[in-house]
């Protein structure tokens, strides 16, 4: 679970989405603009946590 401060519609969640849906080792992901939480399930050995959070602030949101 991963927190975020500026996620504002669905369109935000659809990018996010798609972005983490690119890398190898994400086995699944779920974005909630409501509660500005994305739920990743991902393989530890393939991807880090601390990749995801870069993958997300450098599509312009904010990790918390």
């Amino acid at each position: 679970e991963i927190e975020l401060k500026n996620i504002t519609c669905s369109g935000c969640a659809g990018r996010i989405y798609r972005a983490l849906s690119q890398y190898p080792g994400i086995i699944s992901s779920s974005v909630n603009y409501k509660s500005n939480i994305v739920l990743i399930n991902f393989e530890g050995q393939k991807i880090s946590e601390n990749k995801l959070k870069e993958i997300i602030n450098n599509i312009g949101f904010e990790v918390i």
